[in-house]
């Protein structure tokens, strides 16, 4: 029988390697929401990392706290409980799960692999504000906390309790992690502006829709295909909202009346109105990052790959050549997430870089992540 001791080493990941490959075992309500054995990678909450980033002289274990919405607080709150208040701003510690403040390595390892982002090289670029502009840098992209204290507030929260307690793993699970530009916004750097916006509050559909205003088209199709963002927009690339009916939502059909239709287009109300709007984006923020979770899983596996036979021969190849990922990745962002092209869906998405690989020998290892990831997406 494993001590209290070693089940907490065991609930959290050094590296990207042991993480892709699920080395340690972690018990049900450690490693997701799920009740169920056999949990996959995506659902991963990256609170666990939270003692297992250097910091000393920590207040809780996260390890500990098996209630999802118990262990947001407590992250929250620097791992005490406010009497005073749900939650606090976090602060003190540095440690953020999605990077920021560069204590957690994890996922520092994931925006490395997947798009060639070094956290201290833009981290001085921010200070001597270099290229502003064109500066991308590590957020989470929806907010769990905004959503549930108006719920909370209102007396919403315990007919959503189900879908909350899902929610507050996945708001800190890879498929809600990203990089978001640093413009200026409201005399401030959009990445930090966002969350405190009142026409944006950390939802990330009008953020997006904000982005969309800044950027020229070819940049912003690059900007949603290198983030995976597909779940996000329309085929036009256009943006879509988060509260919209569920099932309109996954048939990709524009919002008309709900509220944040209204503040996409023309700065209206951006939190829920009603316990209904608040139900619709639970579903569709859960529906976005567990499809985009499994599709990043599956990108850093092809990205870790340790493929010898094909080296990547393309016009980046000087400017990439300190990105210790594969060349087969490499060649997928050069050709598919850097392209012009608008794709419905992670299906086409797929289809696309199958058919751009082929059934070339040495990329067979890729092909049969590609394939699995089709199985596991829809």
């Amino acid at each position: 029988m494993s001590t209290s001791k070693e089940r907490k080493q065991k609930a959290r990941f050094s590296n990207l390697q042991e993480f892709l490959q699920k080395r340690s075992e972690i018990g049900k309500n450690y490693y997701s929401y799920s009740e169920e054995e056999g949990s996959s990678i995506w659902e991963y909450d990256f609170k666990l990392q939270y003692n297992n980033c250097g910091i000393r002289n920590t207040f809780y274990n996260l390890d500990d706290e098996s209630d999802s919405i118990e262990r947001f607080r407590k992250y929250r709150n620097n791992g005490q409980i406010n009497q005073r208040s749900d939650f606090n701003n976090k602060s003190g510690d540095g440690f953020d799960c999605d990077g920021s403040g560069g204590l957690c390595e994890l996922t520092l390892q994931v925006y490395q692999a997947l798009w060639n982002w070094n956290f201290s090289d833009v981290t001085e670029q921010i200070r001597s504000k270099e290229n502003l502009e064109v500066l991308v840098a590590q957020d989470t992209l929806n907010s769990f906390q905004t959503t549930y204290s108006i719920c909370k507030q209102y007396k919403w929260a315990d007919d959503l309790e189900s879908m909350f307690r899902t929610y507050a793993v996945l708001t800190h699970s890879i498929g809600n992690f990203g990089l978001v530009p640093i413009f200026e916004y409201q005399c401030k750097i959009f990445k930090n502006q966002r969350g405190l916006s009142d026409s944006i509050r950390d939802y990330f559909d009008i953020s997006l829709a904000e982005i969309l205003k800044r950027y020229e088209t070819k940049k912003f199709i690059r900007y949603v295909n290198c983030n995976f963002l597909w779940d996000y927009v329309d085929n036009k690339y256009e943006c879509l909202s988060l509260f919209e009916k569920p099932c309109a939502y996954e048939k990709k059909e524009r919002a008309i009346l709900n509220s944040h239709t209204k503040g996409l287009v023309d700065g209206g109300q951006a939190l829920p109105i009603d316990k209904k709007e608040a139900g619709y984006f639970l579903e569709n923020v859960q529906h976005c990052i567990k499809r985009r979770g499994i599709f990043m899983v599956a990108m850093l596996k092809i990205a870790l790959l340790e493929n010898m036979e094909y080296e990547y021969e393309g016009e980046n190849k000087e400017k990439w050549s300190n990105w210790k990922v594969s060349g087969i990745y490499k060649k997928i962002m050069d050709d598919v997430f850097l392209s012009d092209n608008m794709f419905l869906d992670y299906n086409d998405v797929i289809e696309a870089i199958v058919q751009m690989l082929g059934d070339r020998e040495e990329f067979r290892d890729a092909t049969s992540i590609l394939t699995q990831l089709k199985e596991e997406i829809n």
